[in-house]
C-alpha cells in the first residue's frame, strides 16, 4: 500500500520566510562586523605595547641586576641600531663599551619581534640606554598607532629619568589616550 503525498504536508521554507530570515541576520551582521574590527584593532595594539613595555623593563631590571649598561634599540640585522626605524624588531644587548652599538663581543639579551603592517611604532632619536642603576640620560618616549587613522586606538609608554615605565591614559575621559598633559597621543 502506497502512501500519496500531498503538497500541504511538504515542510520547507517559503520565500517569504527566507527573505525575512536574511534581512534580520544582514541586520544584526552589519552590527558585528564593525564592532570586530574594532576588537581586532585594540587587540593588536594592546599586544604590541605590551610586548614594547615588556623588552624595557627586561632592560631596566637587567641593568640593575648586572649593574651593566643595557640599551634598547630596533635592528635588522642584530649588529647595528637603526634608530631612524622603530618598525624594526627590538634589540636588547650590553653595551659593555658604551658606544651606542652592538658589537660582536656584546650579547644579545633579547630580541622582540615585529612585523605588524597594521601598526605603526614611533620612538625617540636615540637608544634606550640603562645605567648599572636602572635610569636614563633623558626621558623615552614609545608610542602605538593603528595605519588607519583611528585616534582611539593610539598608545604610548613613557619611560622616566628613573627608568619607571608608565603607559598612556585617557586622562579627561574623550576616547582618545593623552600625554597627561591634555594632548592627545599622534603618531604624525
Amino acid at each position: 500500500m502506497r502512501k500519496r503525498h500531498s503538497l500541504r504536508h511538504v515542510k520547507g521554507l517559503s520565500i517569504l520566510e527566507l527573505l525575512i530570515t536574511l534581512t534580520i541576520a544582514s541586520i544584526i551582521f552589519s552590527f558585528v562586523v564593525p564592532t570586530s574590527k574594532h576588537i581586532l584593532t585594540y587587540s593588536r595594539v594592546s599586544s604590541e605595547i605590551n610586548q614594547a613595555s615588556s623588552i624595557v623593563q627586561f632592560a631596566r631590571y637587567t641593568a640593575i641586576n648586572s649593574h651593566q649598561k643595557i640599551s634598547v634599540c630596533p635592528t635588522q640585522n642584530t649588529r647595528q641600531c637603526d634608530i631612524q626605524n622603530w618598525q624594526l624588531p627590538l634589540l636588547v644587548f650590553y653595551d659593555k663599551n658604551r658606544n651606542q652599538q652592538r658589537d660582536p663581543d656584546e650579547a644579545i639579551l633579547r630580541l622582540g619581534t615585529r612585523g605588524n603592517k597594521f601598526l605603526t611604532l614611533k620612538g625617540p632619536r636615540k637608544l634606550i640606554s640603562f645605567s648599572a642603576g636602572g635610569s636614563l640620560s633623558s626621558t623615552a618616549t614609545l608610542k602605538v598607532c593603528p595605519t588607519a587613522p583611528l585616534p582611539e586606538f593610539n598608545r604610548a609608554l613613557y619611560v622616566s629619568l628613573n627608568g619607571r615605565v608608565r603607559l598612556s591614559k585617557d586622562t579627561n575621559n574623550d576616547g582618545i589616550h593623552d600625554n597627561g598633559r591634555g594632548q592627545q597621543v599622534s603618531c604624525s
